[in-house]
């Protein structure tokens, strides 16, 4: 319900008026006269209690953006010492005592001090009034606006049965869960101290309050422990040895109603597994299911954190789809290692340029794809374009788009190709095959490239081969151009930028490979219809255009702020040519893509509906869709664009 009204009115409106239920409903418990109005209470104390935990975790998850470890600092105040509180008022009650009413006026008495300033002295002070005074002091304001899911529906990538269901499995049995451990950890936190009342131990009241202060206190540290275990293991590892600490303690509280030992050493252990299942779990399912509406407790990146020129609201397609390969740790660290090895980067940079990014790139671009050992392969690939991009462009690396230092490497690249084609025979378009390439002086990437590039075209079949080849040369001489244009500072215009961008990108290899990852094979003359041409196109312009704003400061720097020298970013061309601000051009470069995203749109509509294309074209075609989604994705949540320092 919180989550719902946040949509229409203000979050701290909502949380200040149902906190003050929450504290009116705590000081009128004592004064309950029937059953019911005891549940009415209750019932109104829980709305406010879950209001106001939904409400921190919003703000931790918008001001942190990592739930599981953010959201325990918040849990660190307010829980340890309710209980010893209530030690001074418990008394224990005979069973053989007759309930008298001067019995009850006692007990009610006595009960209605620390719930008046449990209700006005804490939860007013601590909750509403705090709020208010921020509310009208600093009101709260949220920088980033959700996404709108009518306004961008046209967006939405169609995902694939198994897919579907296995989300809807997986948040099933979350929700099943969650509802379970919820209610467990209820019970146990807030009865405990009736329970250890009623076991064969009969501890006194005061004694059980002192039992349930101390599970406070472990819980609590329990929650610390866990954020600081959190930063380096996976949610996933967290949940399970918490899970296990669980089970033993039941174990260990089954068998120790005799012995207070036992009960107290089961009791703490519990309260240390409780401790931080519920931010765990929700980290957990957040690596599998896409949550956009961040006020209804959903993920959202900041991308402006480091950025001097921050990047401007605009729609973006939100049904991407990650392969779920991508989440087998052991594997994506192999390939991240052996990348490493051979890339001639420092570790700082290749974690921050690379290592973040290759596997990210391969899973968003290619969800469909149909074994291990082709992601792995696709993953290399990434690999390739990303370090071979920053050795072309950093500063600190290369060729720093020298012309005269960066074709020779090139032409290593080039020797790839010609090498690769003499292995499996594939003529150019003169009909000439490629002679014999000496690999004795190549760089060590370059010698990586091949052997992936290799693999690859084993599993190809002829025409994919060809394609391959040709879509890579194209990549070749666009970054040959690009680095010409740059060297020398040449006046271009806009359509001779786009027209090398297309080829530096590397999109056509990246669409290229499509193929091989779905296994599919489109045939030669529905891959040449100009209606799947527009659509690769279309595609690879989207890339330009956001690639050119979120990509924008981070060339700014390796050009050491001189905006003149950025000759091949649209953002800086508009910039200079028209003479506006930043912001003017990325606004402007924002509104031609998503004018090209409608006509994608539009077009692949037209071709899935079609009874021209085979079944493989038009599988292609909804992995083009994905690669799309993919490209906004990306260019959000990769270290490489948004951590600007």
């Amino acid at each position: 319900m919180i989550g719902f009204l946040y949509k229409y009115i203000d979050r701290q409106i909502i949380l200040i008026i149902l906190l003050l239920i929450k504290a009116m409903a705590t000081v009128m418990i004592p004064y309950s006269q029937q059953l019911w109005h005891l549940y009415l209470c209750i019932s109104l104390y829980g709305l406010g209690s879950g209001a106001w935990n939904s409400g921190n975790r919003v703000w931790v998850l918008e001001m942190w953006s990592k739930p599981a470890q953010s959201g325990a600092i918040l849990h660190l105040s307010g829980f340890i010492n309710n209980d010893t509180r209530l030690q001074s008022v418990m008394t224990t009650i005979n069973p053989t005592t007759a309930i008298t009413s001067d019995l009850l006026s006692m007990r009610r008495f006595k009960l209605q001090r620390p719930f008046f300033i449990f209700g006005i002295f804490i939860d007013s002070k601590y909750g509403p009034l705090m709020m208010g005074l921020i509310f009208f002091i600093k009101r709260f304001k949220n920088n980033q606006k959700c996404i709108d899911s009518k306004s961008s529906s046209k967006y939405r990538t169609k995902q694939s049965g198994d897919y579907q269901c296995q989300q809807v499995m997986l948040i099933a049995l979350v929700s099943i869960f969650l509802a379970f451990f919820t209610v467990s950890e209820t019970i146990y936190l807030r009865f405990g101290a009736t329970y250890y009342q009623y076991i064969p131990l009969e501890l006194t009241a005061d004694q059980s309050a002192g039992m349930v202060s101390m599970m406070a206190l472990i819980y609590t540290i329990g929650r610390g422990i866990s954020f600081l275990l959190s930063i380096e293991l996976q949610p996933q590892l967290v949940i399970g040895y918490h899970t296990f600490v669980l089970m033993v303690s039941f174990v260990v509280l089954m068998l120790g109603q005799n012995t207070l030992t036992l009960l107290l050493i089961g009791s703490l252990t519990m309260s240390f597994g409780y401790s931080c299942v519920t931010a765990s779990t929700f980290a957990y399912i957040g690596q599998y299911v896409e949550m956009t509406d961040l006020s209804n407790e959903t993920n959202k990146t900041n991308t402006n954190r480091f950025r001097k020129y921050p990047i401007l609201e605009h729609t973006i397609p939100q049904k991407w789809r990650e392969c779920p390969y991508l989440f087998n740790d052991a594997k994506m660290s192999e390939v991240v290692e052996w990348w490493f090895e051979y890339s001639q980067f420092t570790r700082p940079n290749f974690e921050k340029r690379c290592g973040d990014s290759m596997a990210k790139f391969a899973a968003l671009f290619y969800p469909d794809c149909k074994s291990m050992d082709r992601f792995q392969r696709i993953v290399q690939v990434f690999g390739y374009l990303l370090i071979w991009d920053d050795h072309n462009d950093q500063l600190n690396g290369q060729i720093n788009r020298c012309e005269s230092v960066g074709l020779p490497l090139i032409d290593q690249y080039r020797q790839c190709c010609d090498r690769l084609k003499m292995q499996f025979k594939i003529t150019d378009q003169d009909g000439k095959g490629a002679k014999f390439m000496d690999m004795s002086r190549w760089k060590p990437y370059v010698l990586c490239v091949y052997a992936m590039a290799e693999s690859m075209m084993q599993s190809m079949p002829a025409t994919q081969r060809r394609r391959f080849i040709t879509s890579w040369g194209k990549y070749l001489d666009g970054q040959e151009s690009e680095n010409r244009m740059m060297d020398r500072q040449e006046s271009v215009e806009l359509d001779d930028i786009i027209q090398t961008r297309m080829g530096s990108a590397a999109m056509d290899f990246i669409m290229q490979i499509i193929e091989y990852s779905d296994e599919i094979q489109v045939p030669d003359s529905e891959w040449c219809d100009p209606r799947i041409a527009r659509l690769r196109d279309l595609c690879n312009l989207c890339m330009i255009y956001v690639n050119d704003v979120y990509s924008f400061e981070k060339e700014l720097n390796e050009q050491n702020g001189v905006l003149e020298r950025m000759r091949i970013n649209l953002v800086a061309y508009h910039s200079l040519r028209e003479g506006i601000t930043i912001a003017a051009a990325m606004a402007k470069t924002l509104d031609v893509n998503r004018e090209y995203d409608a006509e994608f749109d539009r077009l692949c509509a037209d071709v899935l509906t079609s009874d021209e294309f085979c079944a493989d074209t038009k599988q292609y075609v909804r992995s083009l869709e994905a690669v799309l989604c993919g490209t906004h994705r990306i260019h959000v949540i990769a270290n490489r664009y948004n951590e600007i320092k």
